[in-house]
């Protein structure tokens, strides 16, 4: 039977397309397609020539079988919601190089949503969805030397490729602020700082070890604070000197358990892990050693999934 999608291009990068020859290509299409697809039905018997006889026959038959059903965790409603809210941040912040984002109930760990902007249809998933590439499209295939149309076909494959592509999986981030949640759990789970550890912030300050002047995000800075505060102030300074006493040993072990340096596990195909910093270099005390674990602290200069 033929895989039809009502939806068009909401969650396209995730649920993928059927090829020309009903294989599932991308995706949820392709990661349960053997579940998708059921098996054609077919009888096997015997068969002899005009002038021979058979001694004996043999027929069976190998019924067919539908297709199972594969329910996804995604909400038809989060997941237009998150499309359209990630549509009207591109156009706020003017962001050249697209977005993509993913709604998790964070109890669960189920995926409601899951999105990367430049979608298509996949009903008709050949056809280049955005309008300015594929006009360049078009103007490339002008060119009728056989160099010319080369150029057009790579072009034409690249563009395909690009919008099946589900950024999610594919590509990392670097979580920024975020991070500083995990950064101060391994502090006080190990002891490195209490609730009652004092901090001061001025706005920038040079870390010794630390060629470049390191900056808040608040130029005239968060003053005196405590551990507390420098959370909720989201401090910069605060959380390089965290790192400083976590160390860049202990600070290593506990993103290995909290897993950063790991896959998912998510029953995709095409995920990537994150790209994180050689231990080595950021346990070690040289500047770039110390560059990498305040910045690093902060959740920049790494990405995660």
């Amino acid at each position: 039977a033929q895989r039809t999608y009502p939806f068009a291009a909401l969650a396209a990068q995730v649920i993928g397309f059927t090829n020309a020859s009903g294989d599932g290509s991308e995706g949820i299409e392709a990661a349960y397609d053997s579940f998708l697809k059921g098996d054609t039905g077919k009888v096997i018997t015997t068969k002899g020539s005009n002038e021979m006889d058979m001694p004996f026959s043999y027929e069976n038959y190998i019924h067919s079988r539908k297709g199972a059903s594969v329910i996804l965790t995604l909400d038809t409603t989060v997941q237009a919601c998150l499309e359209k809210q990630m549509e009207a941040a591109i156009g706020r912040y003017d962001v050249k190089n697209g977005a993509f984002g993913l709604v998790m109930n964070c109890k669960t760990g189920e995926i409601l949503a899951m999105a990367t902007l430049g979608s298509y249809d996949p009903n008709a998933y050949q056809e280049i969805a955005d309008e300015k590439v594929a006009a360049q499209l078009q103007q490339l295939s002008l060119d009728e030397s056989e160099q010319g149309q080369q150029r057009y076909r790579e072009a034409l494959n690249a563009a395909r490729l690009k919008q099946w592509r589900n950024r999610v999986l594919s590509d990392g981030y670097e979580p920024g602020s975020t991070f500083k949640v995990m950064t101060m759990a391994a502090a006080l789970d190990c002891g490195a700082i209490s609730l009652n550890t004092s901090f001061h912030c001025g706005g920038a300050q040079q870390i010794p070890g630390r060629a470049q002047l390191l900056h808040c995000w608040r130029s005239t800075g968060h003053g005196s604070e405590q551990t507390p505060q420098a959370l909720q102030n989201s401090c910069n300074i605060a959380f390089a000197h965290i790192a400083l006493k976590l160390g860049g040993d202990r600070f290593y072990e506990y993103i290995e358990k909290f897993g950063i340096l790991e896959k998912t596990g998510i029953d995709l195909a095409g995920e990537s892990k994150g790209i994180f910093f050689d231990k080595q270099l950021i346990t070690n005390t040289d500047k770039w050693g110390t560059a990498s674990l305040t910045s690093g602290s902060f959740g920049q200069t790494f990405k995660i999934t």
